[in-house]
C-alpha cells in the first residue's frame, strides 16, 4: 500500500509491546507493494529493526504457519513470522492483523536485476520448498491447482477489448496500446498455456506446496547478495516446478 493507513503510530506501538514486548523507539511507514489490503512499517527497538505488517480483509493464518514450517524445516531463504507472548502467528489491532518479521535490508527483483546465479538459486530454493513434507491438516488448507481457464479468458477479454475500446485514462490507453502492439504474441502465450494445461490435466503428478505469485518482485535480495523468497499471501498444492 502506497498510502498510510487510518491507525495512529501509538496505537501501533502499544500492540508491539503487548504482544511482542518490543519497547519500540522508531516507527516509519514504508509506502511499498501493490496490496490495497496491506501496509508495512520499519520498526525499531535501539539496533534491532522489525517488518511490521498490517492486513486487513479476509485473512487466513496458513499465510504464516506455512513460511515458518517451511523455515523451521531448514529453508533458511524463507523468513519465518516472529511468535507473539501468546505463541500466535498474528494479533489483532483494530480492523487489521498484525504480523511481525525480522527486517532484512535489501531489493526485490524489480528494483536491481537477478544475476543467472541468482536465478539459479531461486531456483534450488523452490527445489528445496517442494521437497518439504508438510503435516497433512495443514496441506489440506491450501488450496489445489485446477489449471482453470478463468484467467486464460480474461486476458482474451483484455486483448478483444483493448482492439475495440478507446480509453480516456492515459494508463488504461497506455495498457490497452501494449495489448495490440503484443497481441499475437500473447495470444500465442495463452494458448500455449491452455495446451500445457490440457496436457497436465491428464497426468497424475504429485503435488507439492507451492508460493502462487513467484516473480522478481517476490525475491528480496540483501546488499551482500542473500537471497529470500516473500510474500507468502498466496500459495497452492500444484505439481512440481521445472525450474
Amino acid at each position: 500500500m502506497l498510502e498510510k493507513p487510518d491507525l495512529s503510530d501509538e496505537k501501533l506501538i502499544a500492540c508491539l509491546k503487548e504482544h511482542y514486548r518490543l519497547d519500540v523507539d522508531g516507527l516509519d511507514f514504508l509506502p511499498l507493494g501493490a496490496d490495497r489490503n496491506t501496509a508495512v512499517y520499519r520498526a525499531t527497538e535501539g539496533q534491532t529493526a522489525y517488518f511490521v505488517k498490517l492486513r486487513w480483509g479476509d485473512f487466513d493464518d496458513i499465510t504464516l504457519l506455512v513460511p515458518k514450517l517451511l523455515h523451521d524445516s531448514g529453508v533458511a531463504q524463507v523468513i519465518a513470522p516472529i511468535v507473539s507472548r501468546q505463541g500466535r502467528l498474528a494479533t489483532e489491532l483494530a480492523d487489521f492483523h498484525v504480523l511481525l518479521y525480522p527486517f532484512v535490508e535489501g531489493s526485490d527483483g524489480f528494483e536491481c536485476d537477478l544475476s543467472a546465479a541468482q536465478w539459479a538459486e531461486v531456483g534450488r530454493v523452490l527445489r528445496q520448498i517442494h521437497s518439504v513434507a508438510l503435516p497433512a491438516p495443514v496441506l489440506e488448507r491450501i488450496p489445489p491447482e485446477t489449471f482453470s481457464p478463468y484467467w486464460r479468458e480474461r486476458v482474451r477479454e483484455f486483448c478483444g477489448l483493448a482492439r475495440m475500446t478507446k480509453f480516456d485514462d492515459p494508463v488504461a490507453a497506455a495498457l490497452a496500446a501494449l495489448l495490440q502492439e503484443k497481441g499475437r504474441e500473447i495470444g500465442a502465450l495463452v494458448d500455449h498455456a491452455e495446451r500445457l494445461a490440457e496436457a497436465l490435466q491428464t497426468r497424475d503428478l504429485p503435488y507439492v506446496v507451492c508460493h502462487a505469485d513467484i516473480h522478481a518482485g517476490n525475491v528480496h535480495i540483501t546488499p551482500v547478495g542473500g537471497l529470500y523468497v516473500v510474500d507468502w499471501d498466496t500459495m497452492i498444492l500444484a505439481p512440481r516446478s521445472a525450474i
